[in-house]
Formats: C-alpha cells, sequence, structure tokens
C-alpha cells in the first residue's frame, strides 16, 4: 500500500483571529479487505502533517500551529495566517503505520477568508 493517497472530504473555514482545533479520524478496517482508513490490524504510529497554500508551497507553522496523535486520531490547531492570506490550503497527512508502510491523505477544504 506504500504511495496509495486518499482524500478527506469537508470544509473547514478560518477567519482573522481564528485558532481552533480538528480532529481527523484515520480508523481501521473491522476485517481483512474490509473499509476503513488504514488496513485491518494496523495502527497509525506516527504522522506527518503539512499545510500548503494553492501554489504547493509549504506555509509551515503559519497555518497548523501544532498536531498530535492519539488512538488513529490527528488533532490539528491551526489558525488564520495574514502572511500567506486568503485563498484555498491542503493539508497533506503522512501515516506511518504499525507494519511500517505509509499512507498519504490529502484534506483540500482549507480556506482562511477574511470576511
Amino acid at each position: 500500500m506504500a504511495g496509495a493517497v486518499g482524500v478527506i472530504n469537508g470544509k473547514i473555514v478560518l477567519q482573522p483571529n481564528s485558532n481552533v482545533k480538528y480532529k481527523f479520524k484515520f480508523p481501521p478496517a473491522e476485517v481483512a479487505d474490509g473499509p476503513g482508513s488504514i488496513p485491518y490490524g494496523t495502527t497509525v504510529s506516527s504522522v506527518d502533517v503539512t499545510v500548503y497554500n494553492s501554489d504547493g508551497t509549504d506555509v509551515g507553522t503559519s497555518v497548523l500551529v501544532s498536531d498530535a496523535l492519539a488512538n488513529n486520531n490527528v488533532v490539528c490547531k491551526l489558525k488564520y495566517s495574514s502572511t500567506w492570506g486568503e485563498g484555498r490550503y491542503k493539508i497533506t497527512f503522512v501515516l506511518t503505520l504499525s507494519d511500517a508502510d505509509t499512507l498519504e491523505y490529502d484534506f483540500q477544504g482549507l480556506y482562511l477568508e477574511d470576511k
């Protein structure tokens, strides 16, 4: 499964002075070959979270304040960035699983709006 890319649907809108936490869940399949974010019998061992602007530039900690992994869930603390400004952003999650395989998920519904 290395190199597989999944898509996370949804929309998050950050406005000036926003500083909020969002939880992204990566549940395992309940049976072999069953549906789930990660394969049956595995857990998420580590995660690398990166936020990109619409040009594909890593915006670093300007938008992603912190991230934490617990029980196959990733909690991201996000904030509005006046440095990068309004627009659509993408959050990329690279999951390392307990079997050393990696999976990538993209959330492309992050918007910064000054309204």
